[in-house]
């Protein structure tokens, strides 16, 4: 059996990750309590309090700005066959308050890719992955991220399932 899950865990500096200069172009997202994100380039507004569903191919920044989680399940969930790259262009940027069974701050769904380029995921819980969960088949970068204060009963801050 092939191990289908790729994980690459990196150090650098949360400026080296700020690649794009402004917004222009991009989709502002603001209100709402669960919303969908299809193919695309969004950026935070101010703080919002929403959970992401993430189809296709999405460029998040979350511009300094909190993306608070509604307890009821994952904050973001990248679903399956699509692709996320969270970053944070601004300084204090953080993914909180996810409360699931699997993946509190972010669940990565199999054949999904997360590619996280700076910013926080932290105050999230969940029995199997309190920051992260990814499933079989996920494939998973982190470069310049913080994970911290996530709790769950196996793999606080990431999970990864290998079947």
């Amino acid at each position: 059996m092939a191990l289908a899950l790729v994980v690459v865990f990196a150090w650098a500096s949360p400026a080296a990750y700020a690649s794009h200069t402004g917004h222009d172009g991009w989709a502002a997202v603001s209100t709402g309590s669960r919303k969908t994100l299809d193919s695309g380039s969004y950026y935070l507004k101010g703080d919002l309090n929403s959970d992401l569903v993430i189809k296709g191919q999405v460029e998040l920044c979350l511009n300094g700005h909190t993306l608070s989680g509604s307890g009821k399940g994952s904050v973001i969930t990248v679903s399956e066959g699509a692709q996320l790259s969270l970053h944070d262009c601004g300084k204090g940027g953080c993914v909180t308050g996810g409360k699931a069974t699997e993946g509190g701050g972010i669940y990565v769904a199999k054949g999904a890719a997360l590619s996280l380029e700076s910013g926080a995921i932290c105050g999230n819980e969940a029995n199997r992955g309190g920051g992260i969960f990814a499933a079989e088949g996920a494939s998973v970068t982190v470069s310049g991220w913080e994970l911290r204060d996530n709790c769950a009963k196996s793999g606080g801050g990431i999970y990864l399932r290998c079947e």
